[in-house]
């Protein structure tokens, strides 16, 4: 969840070690109960941006798309977003940051003519697709406005020197997402609502002094509704080479190990390899909720791929 920054809080829009940011994502669930199952793609860049204009601060402007496509009656969303964010040093150690965002978003259902309803089972042979189903017209797709909003705080102590790896970094932050509540549903006459969405998170960067290992506990907790979440877990990063050129992470060599758990679903083990500017993970859901019975504790598996232009400037977040 930490690799997707502009989806997790708006206010991580600009905060990395670098002139500009890029992520490819790409997870893919419930193969082994779907025929077909759900799959979501995503992209996004960011930018930092008068650093040097500005000693209080810089602004961060970003966008990010994704799409994502469900089941056997292609339950689609398609999303548009532009955020905006400004990070204000309050002194060498700390600095606030406050974003927003706006979307524009479409959802579909492609295979429409793969809906069954309870009217059109017989009772002896089984679905009969001729039967009527007596529900209402349905809309194929519809879209709307989404806005949110979200703030952060990060402490941030640099390494006395390269070799030491006493570096200590800690992010907390919240954010309110579909705070216009619009409207959603394939229905014109119903009035349901997006429900808006809470997210709070954490995470910690705290180099072990004298050793080239550092420890990144992470966790979020998300509340939409009736519907809530909640991810904790710990990455292991292992530096295979020091910087060389650039200050802070991005110019090194790093492995990184470890495993997270989602609440009541799902154990997450988690790679990754970090090469200069380019960093690259991958994770898989090991299920173990009720649906167990079903997958046999095959979740699903997410990618992604990150470049970061590099800035000798010193950033304001872990990368």
């Amino acid at each position: 969840f930490y690799e997707s920054p502009l989806t997790l809080n708006p206010a991580q829009t600009g905060s990395f070690n670098g002139s500009h940011r890029f992520y490819l994502n790409y997870k893919d669930q419930w193969k082994s109960v779907a025929v077909e199952p759900y799959r979501t793609f995503a992209f996004s860049y960011d930018g930092a941006f008068f650093r040097k204009k500005v000693e209080s601060g810089h602004l961060g402007i970003g966008a990010h798309i994704f799409t994502d496509k469900a089941g056997d009656l292609g339950f689609g969303i398609t999303q548009a977003s532009l955020n905006i964010a400004y990070h204000l040093k309050m002194n060498s150690y700390n600095t606030l940051s406050a974003g927003i965002y706006s979307s524009f978003a479409q959802r579909s259902i492609s295979n429409p003519e793969n809906m069954m309803w309870g009217s059109q089972w017989d009772g002896m042979s089984g679905f009969d697709p001729n039967l009527p189903s007596n529900e209402l017209e349905i809309n194929n797709n519809f879209s709307y406005i989404d806005v949110g909003a979200g703030m952060m705080w990060t402490y941030k102590t640099s390494e006395t020197s390269m070799a030491k790896n006493d570096g200590l970094i800690i992010n907390v932050g919240g954010a309110y997402f579909h705070a216009n509540e619009p409207s959603l549903s394939y229905f014109d006459a119903s009035t349901e609502k997006l429900s808006g969405k809470i997210v709070a998170h954490t995470r910690v960067f705290w180099g072990i002094e004298g050793t080239n290992l550092g420890l990144m506990p992470s966790a979020a907790f998300y509340k939409q509704g009736a519907s809530q979440e909640i991810l904790a877990g710990l990455l292991a990063r292992y530096k295979l080479k020091e910087e060389s050129k650039y200050t802070g992470f991005i110019s090194e060599a790093a492995f990184g190990i470890g495993g997270y758990y989602r609440f009541a679903d799902a154990f997450i083990a988690a790679a990754q390899i970090e090469m200069s500017d380019f960093a690259f993970g991958f994770s898989y859901d090991i299920n173990v909720s009720g649906l167990t019975v079903a997958t046999d504790g095959r979740g699903g598996f997410e990618v992604f791929l990150r470049y970061i232009v590099p800035n000798p400037t010193v950033g304001g977040s872990f990368y």
